[in-house]
């Protein structure tokens, strides 16, 4: 649980405390004066990244060298932990004043889950923000999936290097294959795994909200069959596609080339979804994944930010989208106009957000 937020230089906030002292708490103020970027920070304080923007220039104040971030942790143990952020030319990371120098050893202090308008492109954008949507869910569960991940990245760049090379060694493009044949597998299995236990549960909800007749299915694609997956059967495939891959410059096979598709009713989203389908499909997704975090993780730790999107859900959707917040040690609502009667929202702490300053 956050009990303290600290910006810097972040967004429009030029220097910002905020205290929270309660599970719900609602963010109300106009567009533009710095509600989500309130719950941007606190997303960066768990992953290191946004979820807005891949610039991290883009984050500092207009005008100034760097950005700082910290927060104050309520364990579920009752003592407190201070994590800390600095980027100013370079980043430097801190847990409780003591210098941290591996990210994967700073994430998952928190694990928030993120609602948001722009949910609707894990459906409309490219594959690969699929895959950083399951791939930050593995992440924040499993630290082993992290550094399986961050290995295989770093393989798969070295290879793509030497790809690009005007003199191609095939040596040394094969010395990468068994390192990611063995990661690839890892990854794979992984995300076909909990894809699976992901479809299930969204399903699940949908039925709840809509009824027995409507379905969701979250399908995982790959160039490798489930049964094909294992180091060996991997390693072939790189070595028999190598040639292809120097023609093409790029390795063509792996778990950085697979997909995610959305099948609501028997129908593909993407090709044929309506709006509205879309829209919901992606909020019983992202249900699913908040399900996934509390299940595995002590309350302390999970966190839901919500950022204007329950004023466009009807009674039912809305009903089944609280039972699961319930679940959340604390959640972070933001609104332009917020209905202070609502059952869900009694006991909430409320905050008037204007022009990159917080007034509770």
């Amino acid at each position: 649980m956050i009990k303290q937020l600290n910006l810097v230089n972040f967004r429009n906030y030029q220097n910002q405390r905020i205290n929270f002292d309660s599970g719900i708490n609602v963010l109300v103020g106009e567009n533009g004066q710095g509600k989500t970027n309130i719950l941007e920070a606190i997303y960066f304080l768990a992953f290191l990244r946004s979820f807005r923007t891949s610039s991290i220039s883009s984050i500092k104040k207009i005008g100034t060298k760097g950005f700082c971030l910290s927060g104050e942790l309520l364990t579920e143990a009752k003592w407190n932990k201070l994590i800390e952020i600095e980027y100013t030319g370079k980043r430097s990371l801190k847990i409780d004043n003591i210098p941290v120098y591996k990210s994967s050893d700073f994430v998952r202090q928190i694990k928030p889950v993120v609602f948001t308008h722009d949910d609707i492109k894990l459906i409309s954008d490219t594959s690969g923000t699929r895959r950083k949507f399951i791939d930050i869910l593995l992440s924040a569960n499993d630290k082993n999936y992290l550094l399986t991940l961050q290995k295989y990245i770093i393989a798969l760049r070295s290879r793509n290097a030497v790809l690009r090379s005007e003199k191609v060694d095939f040596s040394i493009i094969a010395a990468f294959e068994p390192l990611l044949a063995k990661y690839a597998a890892d990854i794979i299995l992984t995300r076909f795994k909990t894809l699976k236990t992901i479809s299930e549960k969204a399903d699940r909800i949908l039925k709840t909200i809509k009824g027995e007749k409507f379905s969701l299915e979250i399908k995982y694609f790959s160039k490798i069959k489930l049964e094909d997956v294992n180091s060996e059967h991997i390693l072939e495939l790189f070595q028999k596609e190598r040639e292809r891959d120097i023609k093409r410059k790029y390795t063509g096979s792996g778990p950085h080339t697979d997909d995610i598709e959305l099948i609501f009713n028997n129908k593909n989203l993407k090709n044929y979804g309506s709006l509205g389908q879309c829209r919901l499909a992606v909020l019983c997704l992202k249900m699913a994944e908040l399900e996934i975090l509390i299940e595995k993780n002590k309350n302390d730790k999970v966190i839901a930010l919500v950022d204007d999107v329950t004023g466009e859900l009807d009674k039912k959707t809305k009903e089944s989208f609280f039972k699961i917040l319930n679940k959340v040690n604390q959640t972070f609502f933001t609104f332009t106009h917020f209905d202070r009667d609502e059952e869900y929202f009694k006991m909430s702490s409320i905050y008037q957000i204007s022009n990159g300053s917080v007034i509770s």
